[in-house]
């Protein structure tokens, strides 16, 4: 099969061209809704983009019809800020493509990451919306754990699996900031702790070029988990700094020196 050669469609309509690429539960969609004054979306096609990542890494699609589908989702949504937690994964193709494009990293530390990922399981146990069956059929691209329905039915099911879920989780946070943060133009790039993002504003404006004062402040906040939630507690500690350890360590030491320090108290 030939493929059409994709040129990226003209970009001068957008006054700016920037891409959210944390992971879920860093502040994505927080970042979509402070530049809720210009174009922006949340994990804009998020069903139809997730098929494909799906099927590029499993082989079932070439690497140049997944680039293909990248640039063609681009020049669909024309957006000036694209905030999505599945992002990351074709990162190299807007490097490639859009050289002069700009890029927010929101990274959070291994132990709230955690803590929210089995927040946003754990909190339906009592049913299971339609969206979050949507998310498990994709849950080892977006998390780095296959998700059985079955096991979030319950917070007893949810615990039986736990430790599996936490090597996953962990794993997929390593692997992807660290690809992330190596794939990153440092020049073109922010990184924003998620902890921060309320003291970035002005640093976010100025990577991408606009007024910090035309950015929505009251988003900085979006999509947050109930305060009651802290699933981490229940987790037997010396298993969780081990496997913190194992997975994360080395970065951790990076991005979160102080917090690290912290825990050895």
């Amino acid at each position: 099969m030939t493929l059409k050669q994709v040129v990226p469609k003209s970009t001068s309509s957008r006054q700016f061209q920037a891409y959210c690429v944390g992971l879920a539960r860093t502040g994505t969609t927080s970042i979509a809704g402070i530049f809720g004054r210009y174009r922006s979306e949340h994990d804009f096609m998020f069903e139809e983009t997730m098929a494909q990542i799906a099927a590029w890494q499993e082989g079932q699609i070439s690497s140049e019809l997944f680039d293909k589908f990248i640039l063609e989702r681009d020049q669909q949504g024309q957006l000036e800020l694209d905030s999505a937690c599945f992002n990351h994964h074709y990162l190299h193709i807007f490097i490639k493509h859009f050289p002069q494009a700009k890029y927010i990293f929101t990274v959070r530390d291994c132990y709230s990451w955690l803590n929210s990922v089995l927040n946003m399981g754990l909190r339906y146990a009592d049913g299971i919306p339609d969206w979050m069956l949507t998310f498990c059929r994709y849950s080892k691209f977006y998390i780095g754990y296959e998700i059985d329905s079955l096991a979030v039915s319950s917070r007893q099911a949810m615990f039986q699996e736990m430790p599996k879920v936490i090597d996953g989780l962990l794993s997929y946070w390593q692997q992807n900031n660290q690809r992330i943060l190596d794939l990153l133009p440092p020049e073109h790039s922010l990184i924003v702790p998620t902890h921060k993002l309320s003291q970035s504003l002005e640093q976010i404006a100025n990577l991408v070029g606009v007024p910090p004062q035309s950015l929505v402040e009251e988003a900085k906040h979006s999509n947050q988990a109930p305060p009651d939630y802290d699933w981490l507690k229940y987790i037997d500690q010396d298993f969780l700094e081990e496997r913190c350890c194992f997975y994360c360590g080395s970065l951790m030491e990076r991005l979160f020196p102080n917090l690290i320090e912290a825990r050895r108290k």
